[in-house]
């Protein structure tokens, strides 16, 4: 796969960073995973509205806003430092990201505002459009 390949499937778009490693965690109004590695480069995904989390060992998700308060937001930081998996970016506008870890990060698309939206290297960007749908910039 080649820098910032997408791979589209029926109703996704499969993201380019299966087994990068999540190297910071940012949260100011959002929460931002960061993966990088050497070869690749960086790739952020940015939450901009409530998430869930299921963490490993967990059976009950954990719904997380980053325009809340910034302790309930700990449980996030679970995937600092973990391998990604996945991360499947639906044409309804969800996402899903999955750590070799167990952990997995799911959002919905937002009813008024883009909920998400994803950066990688060369101009690569997908936006959960409001109210559903997704957008794609690819190099």
């Amino acid at each position: 796969m080649e820098l910032g390949d997408l791979v589209e499937e029926a109703d996704r778009w499969v993201v380019p960073i299966t087994g990068l490693t999540v190297t910071q965690c940012q949260l100011d109004y959002a929460f931002t995973i960061i993966a990088w590695d050497h070869e690749r480069g960086s790739f952020a995904i940015r939450l901009e509205q409530p998430f869930t989390l299921l963490t490993a060992g967990r059976v009950d998700e954990l719904v997380l806003d980053p325009e809340q308060d910034p302790l309930a937001m700990a449980p996030a930081l679970c995937i600092l430092r973990a391998t990604i998996e996945d991360v499947i970016a639906f044409k309804d506008g969800r996402l899903e990201l999955s750590v070799e870890e167990g952990h997995v990060v799911r959002a919905r698309a937002g009813e008024e505002y883009e909920s998400w939206t994803i950066t990688g290297p060369a101009g690569l960007m997908l936006v959960s459009l409001p109210s559903g749908g997704l957008a794609t910039w690819r190099p």
